[in-house]
């Protein structure tokens, strides 16, 4: 089982409003390098808390992302979550993060309006 330590500062994604963003479109990311995972040798890995920290003009749905490499598609754990208009939500997931693992933040479908979003994440030790 895993405990917060006081010594495991947040790592903490660009942050910067997003208008009309595209399925295509990584509004916040957390890359291998700020998380580390690209020095992972196979099959080591370490969990962390991630905050995924969502807002839109209009009702949005967003794609929250644990992905192994840069491709769209490249995704292995997704979770969709709605944000209302006007207004911002924060998720909060326990991910263990293997080789080459980013997190990402996409919208499910193309609109037009602003977003905004950030992804903290705090090793668990």
């Amino acid at each position: 089982m895993a405990f917060f330590d006081a010594g495991n500062p947040p790592i903490t994604s660009t942050t910067g409003l997003v208008s009309n963003p595209s399925t295509a479109t990584l509004c916040a990311e957390l890359d291998s390098t700020q998380l580390g995972t690209k020095d992972y040798v196979s099959g080591q890995s370490k969990k962390f808390m991630v905050r995924w920290i969502v807002g839109a003009s209009t009702t949005a749905l967003f794609q929250l992302e644990q992905a192994n490499s840069t491709a769209l598609s490249a995704s292995t754990n997704v979770v969709n979550v709605y944000a209302a208009t006007g207004l911002s939500a924060q998720f909060q997931y326990a991910l263990e993060l293997s080789k080459d693992d980013r997190l990402r933040i996409r919208v499910q479908s193309t609109f037009t309006g602003n977003v905004i979003t950030t992804i903290q994440a705090e090793a668990l030790t």
